[in-house]
């Protein structure tokens, strides 16, 4: 089983040059996107408000089961409480038995954001607010190798398959087309993102 490494995703938050994005995503509702730094940071278009928030240890499960992983992310002023609570009410109002809920983690550069040097995606399980309410927990479980592909990434010598203008793509100019190739990434002035990983164009 591959899981990402959460000790560097957590000393990633310390580091001071690089910061940590939680992009939750609740579905039909709108998402919660914070950052671990001191300030608002713009990312893919986006703004991700300063929220204080930890990541807790892995959570071994018995019987096969994935193991866990946990968020905590503090409740200022009862913010994030509100908005989930929210979300719940328009769950209910749906009819909708699934939680829908999944994020995305981005460990970005704080000083140039387009260099990402860590994206992972999960499904959230569930979340909770213990008393006395300091903290919203947010639950969800490790890379699942059912849905993994293999090899995780895919690399050829004149052809991305990173999404045109994604986080990985790093593009943010005017042009809204790409042809993947190598050529048109160079015209781009985004080689060194080529295939979607720093430094990859560089020298060819």
């Amino acid at each position: 089983m591959v899981t990402p490494n959460y000790a560097d995703i957590n000393s990633l938050s310390k580091a001071g040059v690089y910061v940590v994005l939680l992009d939750i995503t609740l579905a039909n509702f709108g998402s919660l996107r914070i950052t671990s730094n001191g300030e608002a940071v713009a990312f893919g278009g986006e703004s991700f408000v300063p929220v204080p928030f930890q990541f807790g240890t892995m959570e071994k499960s018995m019987g096969g089961q994935n193991p866990t992983w946990t968020i905590e992310v503090e409740n200022v002023q009862g913010a994030v409480l509100a908005q989930m609570l929210e979300y719940e009410a328009a769950r209910k109002v749906a009819g909708s038995a699934d939680n829908g809920m999944s994020v995305a983690v981005y460990g970005v550069n704080a000083l140039d954001t387009s260099q990402v040097v860590m994206e992972e995606y999960f499904d959230l399980d569930r979340w909770s607010c213990p008393k006395p309410g300091k903290t919203v927990q947010f639950v969800f479980g490790g890379d699942n190798p059912i849905r993994i592909r293999f090899p995780r990434a895919r690399f050829r010598s004149d052809f991305c398959d990173v999404k045109f203008g994604s986080a990985r793509c790093g593009y943010v100019g005017p042009e809204t087309s790409c042809n993947k190739t190598l050529a048109r990434c160079r015209a781009l002035g985004n080689s060194y993102r080529f295939a979607g990983w720093p430094g990859l164009g560089l020298g060819v």
